[in-house]
């Protein structure tokens, strides 16, 4: 479910920048054009223009002239500090960001005949072992396959909690080893890492039970910060994509410091089955729901929580979630 003239591709606010932002983003930067032609000028000149060797000058002596004093040398490091810090600055302005927050899981893969039954206990396939501490979680998931499709243009941060054991190592090196930054990402001190239990049948189709661990317990710096503070952490880049496997709280207040920024917002429905906040979706530039989690989605905005029948997506499904959620949220796209 898209909402306004926003494109991921674009990575920009949605409204786009006023007529005032444009002349003075255009001012600005002819300003650092001009300054860093004169202090290319400048610095030339004192590694061309020649100068006399120090010492007293005497009539009778031929003097020899040497390059590099055309003008004092503290002028030429202030110069070219100007000349690399704006070229600095202008890199980093014209690198597209990707902020991930959400979840990380240590997951364990067990391969089964069949799902057991409430109350039976099951012994693993015939000659199968499990896979364990495989990294997971929407978060994880998303980040990683950021950095891959992305490569270089595009820097992809996660901003998660990692566990205070040996998993939660493992995880944030996974992480950094596909090309991700952890640097927003904190360790929680006395919490376990978040895990996923799967269960695997021969053909391919799976059940899980999640333990929440850090991905749960872990954001209480995150809900002692300013607004100011998140608003700085998200504004430095330029997609925010979110997912349903960490406090609601937590989404809703990077959410909210994305619509004060201008950042684009992607949420992945999946996750938790949980009640959706509708500020959230008022947020959310792209809301991503699969068959089950529209239906889902559909019912409860419409006030159906308690209907049990099949999950049936159509029209009148969809006009229930978009009406819902008021103007935000139009019927252009349905991913």
């Amino acid at each position: 479910l898209h909402s306004g003239p926003a494109r991921v591709a674009d990575f920009g606010p949605a409204d786009g920048p006023t007529f005032v932002e444009r002349v003075h983003s255009i001012s600005t930067y002819l300003s650092l054009r001009v300054a860093v032609f004169v202090a290319s000028v400048l610095l030339m000149a004192h590694v061309v223009l020649p100068r006399r060797p120090p010492g007293r000058k005497d009539a009778g002596r031929k003097t020899t002239l040497r390059p590099g004093g055309g003008i004092p040398s503290p002028v030429a490091a202030v110069c070219s500090l100007v000349v690399l810090l704006t070229l600095a600055s202008r890199a980093a302005a014209d690198t597209m960001s990707i902020l991930v927050a959400g979840s990380v899981n240590a997951d364990t893969f067990l391969p089964v005949g069949r799902f057991p039954s409430p109350g039976e206990n099951l012994t693993l396939l015939q000659g199968r072992r499990p896979r364990t501490d495989v990294p997971g979680g929407k978060g994880c998931n998303q980040a990683v396959a950021a950095s891959r499709l992305s490569g270089d243009d595009v820097r992809t941060a996660f901003l998660g909690r990692f566990g205070d054991d040996p998993a939660g190592k493992k995880l944030e090196g996974a992480l950094a080893g596909a090309g991700v930054d952890t640097s927003p990402s904190r360790r929680c001190e006395g919490v376990p890492s978040g895990r996923g239990y799967v269960l695997v049948l021969p053909d391919g189709e799976v059940c899980a039970v999640v333990s929440g661990g850090s991905n749960a317990d872990g954001w209480s710096d995150l809900e002692d910060m300013s607004d100011g503070d998140l608003d700085g952490l998200v504004s430095s880049h330029s997609l925010l994509m979110l997912q349903c496997e960490v406090p609601a709280d937590v989404n809703l207040r990077l959410a909210r410091a994305a619509r004060r920024t201008g950042v684009p917002v992607l949420l992945d429905a999946g996750g938790e089955d949980r009640d959706m906040d509708r500020e959230l979706l008022e947020c959310c530039s792209f809301v991503i729901p699969n068959e089950t989690e529209l239906g889902r989605l559909a019912r409860r905005m419409g006030g159906e929580e308690d209907r049990e029948d099949g999950v049936e997506v159509d029209g009148g499904l969809v006009d229930a979630v978009l009406d819902d959620a008021g103007p935000h949220l139009d019927r252009e796209t349905v991913v």
